[in-house]
């Protein structure tokens, strides 16, 4: 029978797997983006990503579960897109740019619905500590959120 703390454990294993899955992608994109700025706020993303990767990791050790081999499929196809963009050779600088803009606003609302379900999950269960953790992470995303907006202004759009 699926209780609601089998539920909420799953959802902390696609957190890890959404982190870990974009962790590996991350470094491939910063390869493909030629911009200073835009690479300096990835690799801060990528930073905030990893402090939340550990944060999960810790929750799902302190929780004593095994996330196997979790993957989340809905962030797989997104950064799947997001890799293919990063990589294309062929496509004018501008497509490129709003391609990746449109695909790592996508990637960051995911998670930030992925994180806010899970911390009203651990609310709702009464798990403060978790919460705490799950919520901070999602205030962490929206902040990534606004610096996407900001940068998407300045170097991933054109001037309209």
């Amino acid at each position: 029978m699926e209780t609601k703390q089998n539920i909420l454990h799953s959802e902390l294993k696609n957190l890890y797997a959404l982190e870990k899955q974009s962790e590996e992608v991350m470094t491939t994109v910063l390869k493909g983006v030629k911009n200073k700025k835009v690479q300096k706020f990835l690799k801060k993303w990528q930073k905030a990503d990893r402090q939340d990767y550990k944060a999960v990791k810790r929750l799902l050790e302190k929780n004593k579960i095994n996330p196997g081999s979790t993957v989340d499929s809905v962030a797989s196809e997104i950064l799947k897109n997001i890799q293919e963009i990063a990589s294309q050779t062929d496509t004018t600088k501008e497509a490129k740019a709003i391609g990746l803009y449109a695909s790592l606003n996508r990637l960051v609302h995911y998670k930030i619905a992925c994180y806010e379900a899970s911390h009203k999950m651990a609310k709702a269960m009464g798990d403060s500590k978790l919460e705490k953790t799950l919520k901070k992470s999602s205030k962490n995303l929206n902040k990534v959120a606004k610096r996407l907006d900001k940068y998407a202004k300045k170097y991933f759009l054109p001037a309209q």
